[in-house]
């Protein structure tokens, strides 16, 4: 019977590397899974494949196929390039920080955020002087009613 020894990688869903510091030794699969007629689920008899052996070192689990008779491929995991960010998460909360805090990176703008400006430009103009228009009223209104007490 053949056994895999591996460390696994981190979850993509975190950015620690909880569970996967230790070596798991699993069993491949002794017999195809097959299909249930009845209900479309798939099954098989092996019950080698629910088997998840966990050690801290690679020499243990090593050691441990060895005394079992087991043959056994240990897969060495790639090594991960270290994400070093200038600042970190800390820097956009810096208090000398440059420019306002946006989604996107640092180094670039949104092309996206650039062309809806452009797109939305002409309508804040006619709003803001829909606004202006509007107070200038209010104002000469009220200039109006205090001179009429």
């Amino acid at each position: 019977m053949q056994a895999r020894i591996y460390q696994p990688s981190k979850s993509a869903m975190t950015s620690g590397m909880g569970n996967a510091r230790d070596w798991i030794l699993e069993y491949a699969p002794a017999e195809a899974r097959r299909i249930d007629p009845l209900m479309g689920w798939t099954g098989s008899g092996d019950m080698n494949g629910q088997v998840r052996l966990r050690f801290e070192t690679r020499e243990a689990a090593i050691d441990y196929a060895e005394r079992n008779g087991l043959a056994y491929a240990v897969e060495a995991r790639k090594k991960r390039r270290a994400n070093i960010r200038p600042q970190g998460y800390g820097g956009n909360f810096a208090h000398d920080r440059r420019g306002a805090w946006t989604h996107s990176s640092d180094f670039e703008q949104s092309d996206f955020t650039l062309r809806q400006a452009n797109r939305d430009k002409p309508r804040v103009q006619a709003i803001s002087s829909k606004v202006t228009s509007l107070c200038d009223r209010q104002i000469a209104a009220n200039e109006k009613s205090e001179r009429c007490r």
